[in-house]
């Protein structure tokens, strides 16, 4: 990214984003895939298993579920960037929900659990 940057600057009439589209090659197409699928899809399944469980709150998943409706929102519905922010914040609020229950289970309940 150095490189390219400093080819950037030494090009004045340059086009900065034909550059960048010109670096992007076929090849990291399967890791912006797995991306999507770890990031949006796995976090929407881990808040739909949250609101399908019985012992944890359903509103803590659907807080969870903030994180990929405000990420998509952002990228596809060109709402702007407080979006996804706003989704992480709410998903950092259902994970921390999870956590605390987590931390108060004692390990007598733990082993119970199987």
């Amino acid at each position: 990214m150095e490189a390219l940057a400093a080819y950037a600057a030494e090009q004045p009439n340059l086009d900065l984003g034909g550059v960048v589209e010109a670096s992007q090659s076929a090849a990291a197409l399967p890791f912006f895939l797995l991306f999507v699928v770890g990031n949006i899809v796995g976090t929407a399944l881990l808040a739909l298993a949250v609101i399908l469980s019985r012992g944890l709150p359903r509103w803590a998943g659907a807080l969870i579920l903030g994180w990929p409706v405000g990420h998509v929102l952002n990228v596809f519905g060109g709402l702007g960037e407080w979006f996804a922010v706003g989704g992480g914040a709410l998903e950092i609020a259902g994970l921390s929900v999870l956590a605390v229950i987590a931390l108060r289970t004692s390990d007598r309940e733990w082993a119970a659990r199987g």
